[in-house]
């Protein structure tokens, strides 16, 4: 499975336009940005994604936004980004708690979306040996995919051709 970040020159679209757009024809990786309270925005998501077909995936930082879907929609699949959390701007026992993948046994997530620069670590090798799916974020580079592909299941790429690695 591919993931694809959609950007188009440095500009978000509306999600209702990504959705028109791909049309079920590819997986969606959708990020939700909320640090506070979960609800309007997991409700306003879970609206437009009533009707839509094709695969998607649902990933936050945030704890309280994946016990939401887990509440509200468990069907959806739901992935927790941590990492080191740097320049986030989290307090520090979130930031220990998201980056050691404390919340896990409450929120429960499908797969873990990881720092790349933070591969490999014990958390996510443990993961990994429980046949949790690790997402390695952000590639940028070839090396950087070359030095941390075997310790994830996927990778989301930005700023170069994945494909290329394989020519």
């Amino acid at each position: 499975m591919i993931l694809i970040a959609v950007r188009f020159y440095g500009l978000y679209p509306l999600l209702d336009h990504v959705l028109d757009l791909v049309r079920g024809d590819a997986p969606l990786l959708i990020e939700l940005k909320n640090m506070g309270k979960a609800g309007p925005l997991e409700h306003a998501l879970l609206q437009k994604l009533r009707n839509y077909s094709g695969p998607y995936a649902v990933q936050s930082f945030n704890p309280k936004t994946l016990l939401w879907f887990r509440a509200n929609a468990p069907h959806i699949t739901r992935g927790q980004i941590s990492g080191s959390l740097e320049n986030m701007g989290v307090s520090g026992y979130r930031k220990f708690f998201i980056k050691n993948l404390a919340t896990n046994p409450f929120t429960r997530p499908h797969f873990v979306s990881y720092e790349a620069v933070c591969l490999p670590n014990r958390k996510t090798s443990r993961l990994m040996n429980k046949s949790v799916p690790v997402l390695g974020w952000t590639v940028t580079s070839l090396a950087q995919y070359q030095q941390i592909k075997r310790y994830c299941d996927n990778i989301i790429f930005e700023g170069f051709d994945p494909f290329m690695a394989f020519f």
